[in-house]
């Protein structure tokens, strides 16, 4: 542009398309910044008040934010400051879920991009404007233009749209649709009476997003990590997005834990650890993502395969992926690796659900695994509970 405005001979027509492109780049920068979905029955003044404390970098003060890298490697900011090489890249479209569910929902996105759900309404996870006892067999429709769905086993949902918008619904008990200002003890434990029975706008510029039991985690389409929710049984809490990672290629969302693989080939976890399933000794909920592989090129939590085949909630029989409590990496040599339920030697006596100790195979050391068995259908290491102290 430099050389073209110096150029003695510069028609006058030239001229003009500079003037212009250097305007619509002003205007460009100008329209950057853009305010969050503000809640429903919520002030603006209010909601300003937390988009600012959410997106700032003063946020790190959240128990959710500051990755705690393992012994001897350097905080994940120090090493993009150094400009570390990346070897991950992924087409996120290719992990686009368009059928998922369990046997209390059933998730279905259509050829023509038509979002429709059965099964349960009892939280309106349905998104019909109600919520109500009845078991609904028949597909109801939800939204248009989405391309990318997922459920939880709480009772709630999240769609991407194509114009990259999150949207939730179902029960807002726990924080994931982004309604307390704090974790409200009442509201987690009576999800019926917390509802959104309407798809609420949660994020937007989202490249991919997953839900946890009780939370969700999101990456944007500049490659950041934010996550929003409750920590099970490790009460880490937001309620507004808090971005805990950067430079990512990918992130996951499992029954109890998170991972994200970034771009550099390490892979970040969190969530509830209690069968070792975040890759993380004697701790029984990592708050906070956490490095525990490297040198890796895809990462799972739970099973391989996330998309199911299935439009009648009638026929769905399968395993729960979200049952399983597994990390798995595969690595840049084409092995598996992975730890968590099922896997190990040893049985190690582990708190689970708060209600009984069971005995169980389980470690939070990766071993290597079969790459068959990560992709069988019949995958289920996390059936492998043998014992409970009550004999059951």
């Amino acid at each position: 542009m430099k050389h073209i405005a110096k150029t003695k001979k510069t028609q006058i027509y030239v001229r003009s398309l500079l003037a212009i492109a250097v305007s619509m780049s002003l205007f460009c920068t100008a329209c950057a910044a853009r305010p969050q979905p503000r809640a429903e029955g919520e002030s603006a003044e209010a909601q300003d008040e937390l988009s600012e404390s959410a997106l700032s970098p003063e946020s790190a003060a959240s128990p959710l934010v500051s990755p705690e890298p393992s012994d001897g490697k350097e905080p994940e900011s120090e090493a993009m400051e150094k400009g570390a090489e990346t070897s991950v890249s992924l087409f996120i479209e290719e992990y686009y879920i368009t059928n998922t569910g369990y046997t209390d929902n059933l998730y279905y996105i259509d050829e023509r991009g038509v979002l429709w759900g059965s099964g349960s309404n009892r939280y309106g996870q349905l998104g019909q404007g109600n919520q109500d006892t009845d078991f609904h067999e028949d597909l109801v429709k939800i939204a248009e233009d989405v391309i990318h769905v997922d459920y939880s086993q709480s009772g709630f949902a999240i769609y991407l749209t194509k114009d990259h918008k999150l949207y939730g619904m179902g029960n807002a008990g726990c924080g994931a649709l982004q309604q307390f200002r704090e974790l409200d003890p009442e509201a987690y434990a009576n999800g019926e009476m917390h509802t959104v029975n309407m798809p609420l706008l949660l994020m937007e510029d989202v490249a991919y997003a997953r839900c946890g039991r009780d939370d969700v985690v999101c990456m944007t389409q500049d490659r950041a990590v934010w996550v929003w929710g409750t920590i099970v049984y490790g009460g880490a809490y937001s309620q507004m997005p808090v971005k805990v990672l950067e430079k990512a290629a990918l992130v996951t969302g499992g029954a109890f834990s998170h991972a994200a693989l970034l771009q550099d080939g390490s892979v970040w976890t969190w969530g509830y650890n209690y069968a070792g399933n975040c890759g993380v000794a004697d701790i029984s909920a990592v708050n906070s993502p956490t490095q525990v592989a490297e040198g890796a090129v895809m990462v799972w939590t739970g099973s391989a395969e996330d998309n199911i085949d299935c439009q009648d909630i009638s026929e769905l029989r399968h395993v729960n992926p979200r049952g399983l409590e597994n990390t798995i990496v595969l690595k840049e040599d084409g092995t598996y690796r992975a730890c968590g339920m099922g896997l190990g030697t040893e049985k190690t006596l582990k708190y689970y659900w708060g209600l009984y100790d069971y005995s169980a195979v389980c470690t939070s050391e990766f071993v290597q695994v079969d790459g068959e068995q990560v992709f069988s259908p019949d995958f289920a290491w996390g059936q492998s509970f043998v014992d409970s102290e009550d004999g059951g």
